[in-house]
């Protein structure tokens, strides 16, 4: 599929993008939080890689590249969306939450939820992200590694590390601590 990109089929760009637009979206809401975010940050990747499709430089498998290149992508979009709130803040404008959040609809959240959530929201960000690929995104820890650039012994010992967090987490909801 390379090939036919850097041929400049488009055909190829349009089958990355059915393949891989649904699982790099919801990679980059990992990192985002924000859904308009997290899509950004994936049709920047699509576009950087067909506008630079001659030149790229593919150090393993394409679909490693693209979590690689995702995750750098929202990253930046996250830094600059942060700026843009400080800028606005200086000025003067500030957004309330509340009415970014209109319309939004009420979920309710069962208490072990909430005890899970709150020991996810307590690992480091990097134990967090690596659980939220395995459990949510179902990737393999190889997959991980490659997308994070790190060992697989990394993703091993951070794996367990969250598990151990959330298994102590559902003790402690369980015995009413």
């Amino acid at each position: 599929m390379l090939a036919a990109l850097r041929a400049g089929e488009h055909r190829a760009l349009g089958m990355l993008v059915e393949t891989y637009s649904a699982l790099l979206y919801r990679f980059a809401y990992v990192h985002t939080h924000d859904g308009a975010l997290a899509q950004d940050a994936v049709q920047d990747v699509f576009i950087s890689l067909w506008e630079r499709r001659a030149e790229v430089d593919i150090r393993g498998t394409l679909k490693s590249y693209l979590y690689q290149a995702v995750r750098y992508r929202a990253i930046n979009v996250v830094q600059r969306e942060r700026s843009q709130e400080r800028i606005k803040a200086a000025m003067g404008y500030r957004e309330s939450a509340v009415a970014r959040n209109q319309g939004d609809e009420q979920i309710e959240i069962s208490e072990a939820t909430v005890a899970v959530m709150a020991a996810l929201s307590a690992l480091p960000a990097r134990t967090r992200e690596i659980f939220i690929l395995r459990q949510q995104q179902g990737m393999e820890y190889a997959e991980i590694a490659a997308a994070l650039d790190i060992g697989i012994p990394t993703v091993h010992n951070q794996m367990s590390r969250a598990t151990h967090a959330i298994r102590d987490a559902l003790e402690r909801w369980r015995s009413g601590k």
